[in-house]
């Protein structure tokens, strides 16, 4: 199941128990919260649940989610939170194997983990682009992946600064 549409209410966007008879949730759709952007009223956390992957540009714009929960994505695609300003903190799923270009762009993060990634193939460009210099220069982690190919030109790059990498590892990175 893919959730392709959302009817702005109040409260966390928390997809960690939604059910629709017997179907899991594998998908959210693409611009699912760009047409509702300016007039939702979610505030706080987003817990995707059970969801694998986060379609292009599912959430951009959405200024009122403050913290990610991404506990079985493994696709996280081009642009998912870009501009969601607000977003602070992020979690995502260790065996997630794609995040693409400019997924968190926007967000002036201050905490991303875990830091071992096992099954990260591909992270593309512009990861932080568009962050402010001071929460780009707070971010500290580290990125271990040992099935890492590839790596989108700007990836660590943000306005004003890069975050700091205090430790990455990642061996069959193509030149």
């Amino acid at each position: 199941l893919t959730v392709n549409a959302y009817v702005a209410g109040e409260g966390p966007l928390d997809f960690s128990t939604f059910a629709v008879a017997d179907t899991e949730l594998t998908a959210i759709g693409k611009s699912l919260m760009e047409a509702t952007t300016r007039r939702s009223k979610i505030v706080g956390a987003f817990n995707s649940g059970p969801a694998r992957i986060i379609d292009q540009t599912a959430f951009y714009g959405n200024a009122a989610i403050t913290s990610l929960e991404l506990p079985s994505v493994t696709n996280l695609a081009a642009q998912s939170f870009y501009d969601c300003s607000a977003v602070t903190n992020a979690v995502l799923n260790p065996n997630v194997r794609f995040i693409g270009a400019s997924a968190f762009a926007g967000p002036d993060l201050f905490a991303l983990s875990p830091s071992e990634f096992p099954e990260l193939e591909e992270i593309g460009g512009s990861l932080f682009y568009r962050n402010s210099g001071a929460a780009s220069l707070s971010l500290v982690f580290s990125v271990v992946a040992p099935k890492l190919r590839r790596i989108g030109t700007g990836c660590f790059q943000a306005r004003g600064g890069c975050p700091t990498l205090a430790r990455f590892e990642a061996p069959l990175l193509e030149n």
